[in-house]
This record gives structure tokens, C-alpha cells and sequence, in this order.
């Protein structure tokens, strides 16, 4: 049920016009004229209470009392409404201090809000009254719905300050201000002319990646999958030392070849050709890939021996494999 506005007299004596005045009974409540009619029965307790007395702290401007709910009527009949006190640290003028001692006053009637359960939500101001069930209540209601579009305007900054973590002091223009920064971040700096963009499903994507990333992290690595650091630093460090060795010499080179290589008579003849196999070159020094790493040896065909001192010629293998 939409919140409404609505006036409810209570027959709460004024026994003087001291600093304290009770507005509301504590708990549920009705009228005298049997109100309210939409709800079972009106609630004041601490949690509602201490939310009235909140939102009074916060106000820059503070409540009133009038007389009679004028400052209501005054929109429909035109006549001053003057003030009687003020509060949230309750100040009397001079003229309702004396009605008040004189007893010409003696009850005060509250206009505040309530929700759908009842539960008081919002103070508007309060009267000095002599009937508590006031006679007139229907044009009185009438005329006190022009608060309304004031009152919605109230509680809708109110739940604006919940949801932007502001004070209950902060106004219009600093709602605003905090509104607008929302706005740019959800798009992307383009502001309102960006349509289709929903809070809440913004906010349900960005649980579900939380949740999805929350899900991968929880995911213990599959050991299998990766080296262990040490060895990692050892290749790096036995990578970096090689580097540094052929670096630091500029005479060594590596090089492979493949090249035609013959098969040799003891008479130097050529017996066969055919593919030989890798020589590398280290440093003018060749070493064949099938004589297990060592340098060639100057020696007879047959042998594993260079017959170059540059490596361009190499014996690859005891079987008297040349290669050029």
C-alpha cells in the first residue's frame, strides 16, 4: 500500500507549556473517531521513534506548531497561519506560552505519514487544538493532501540518501550532486542520453563474475601442469651462463652444415657419395653428430679425423664417411 498522509488528533493534555510535549502515544494507537480506516491501528515504537527523532536532528529548518492546522488550511482559506512553537528542542512563543498556562489550549494533534502497516513514518508538523476528533476532518484531509507531492518528495530524498550512504542532513543539491556521479559511472560518462541501463541487472552481472571468479580461484592447479620454480630458475640461470660464454668470446662460433660426403679409397680415391650427416663447428673446431660430441683428429680416411683445419672437411663416422 502507498504511504498517505494523514491527520490524526490525539487527546494529549498540555498540563503547562514546559520544554517537553508528548505527540504520539507509545505502541499501537487509534483516534477517537475511530481512524484510522485503512489500517488496523496506528504504530509508534522504538525503531519508528527513533527515525522521527533522527530526521527532526538532521532538519535545517525546524518543526512548527501552529494553531488548529492552519498552516494546512491556510492554502484553502487564505488566513495566516502563525506559529506557536518550534521544535526539535521544543521553543514556545510568547503568545501560545500564555494560552497554554491560561488553558485555552490543551491537546495537540500531530500530521504525520504512515505505511501500509501502519507504522509512522514521517512527521509534518503539529497543532495546538481544543478537539482532538477534529469536526471538518474530510475538508481537513482534502486540503492536506497538497502536502503530499512535498511529503512523496521527503521520502523519496530519504531512501536516495540510504542508497547513496549519505547523512539524513544532506539536501536536495547534495543528492543530486552524489546522483550524478552514479549516472556518469553507469555510462560511461555519456550521462542520460544512454538508455536501457538497469541498476539491477548490473548489479546480478556483477555477482555472477564475482561468483565466477570466486569459482576459478577456488580450483586447486593441476600439479602435472607446471614446473617447479626451481627448475625454472636453474634452466634460466644455465641459459644466461651459456649466453654469457659465447658473448664473451668473439673467435667461437656455432654452425651446422650438411653437406655431400664420399666414401674413400685407401688410395684417395672417391669409393661412394652420398648425404653425410650434421658437423657442427665450435670455435674452428668440427665435431661430427655421430662421434658422440668430440673434436675431429687429424688422421686416415677411416678414422674419425678432419682433413681441414677450418672443420670444412670432417670424417663422420670409422667408416671413411667425408664431408666437404
Amino acid at each position: 500500500m502507498k504511504n498517505t498522509v494523514r491527520l490524526v488528533a490525539l487527546t494529549v493534555v498540555l498540563e503547562s507549556a514546559g520544554i517537553r510535549v508528548q505527540l504520539f502515544p507509545a505502541g499501537t494507537f487509534r483516534s477517537q473517531d475511530s481512524r484510522p480506516t485503512d489500517v488496523t491501528h496506528w504504530r509508534l515504537e522504538a525503531p519508528q521513534a527513533q527515525r522521527l527523532i533522527d530526521a527532526a536532528q538532521a532538519r535545517q529548518t525546524p518543526y512548527c506548531f501552529d494553531y488548529e492546522h492552519q498552516a494546512v488550511r491556510a492554502r484553502e482559506n487564505g488566513q495566516p497561519a502563525p506559529v506557536a512553537g518550534w521544535y526539535s528542542q521544543l521553543e514556545w512563543v510568547e503568545r501560545a506560552r500564555t494560552m497554554i498556562a491560561a488553558g485555552e489550549y490543551r491537546f495537540v494533534s500531530p500530521l504525520f505519514r504512515y505505511d501500509g502497516q501502519g507504522n509512522v513514518t514521517c512527521l509534518v508538523n503539529a497543532a495546538l487544538t481544543n478537539v482532538p476528533a477534529l469536526d471538518g476532518m474530510a475538508a481537513l484531509l482534502a486540503a492536506s493532501q497538497q502536502l503530499t507531492g512535498e511529503n512523496n518528495v521527503d521520502e523519496l530524498l530519504e531512501q536516495l540518501r540510504w542508497m547513496l550512504n549519505l547523512p539524513l542532513s544532506a539536501t536536495p543539491d547534495e543528492v543530486t550532486v552524489e546522483l550524478k556521479k552514479l549516472i556518469d559511472r553507469l555510462s560511461c560518462g555519456q550521462g542520460t542520453a544512454v538508455a536501457h541501463i538497469n541498476l539491477l541487472s548490473l548489479l546480478s552481472e556483477k555477482d555472477n563474475q564475482i561468483t565466477a571468479l570466486s569459482q576459478q580461484t577456488s580450483t586447486p592447479p593441476d600439479p602435472a601442469a607446471y614446473a617447479p620454480v626451481s627448475v625454472v630458475n636453474e634452466l634460466r640461470e644455465q641459459v644466461a651462463a651459456l649466453g654469457r660464454q659465447l658473448s664473451g668470446n668473439g673467435d667461437q662460433q656455432i654452425l651446422v652444415r650438411r653437406h655431400k660426403a664420399f666414401l674413400w679409397e685407401n688410395d684417395g680415391s672417391v669409393k661412394q657419395e652420398h648425404v653425410g650427416k650434421p658437423a657442427y663447428v665450435v670455435d674452428n673446431q668440427t665435431i661430427s653428430a655421430s662421434d658422440g660430441g668430440m673434436p675431429a683428429q687429424e688422421g686416415k680416411p677411416g678414422k674419425p679425423a678432419s682433413r681441414s683445419a677450418a672443420g670444412t672437411i670432417i670424417m663422420l663416422d670409422a667408416a671413411g664417411v667425408w664431408v666437404e
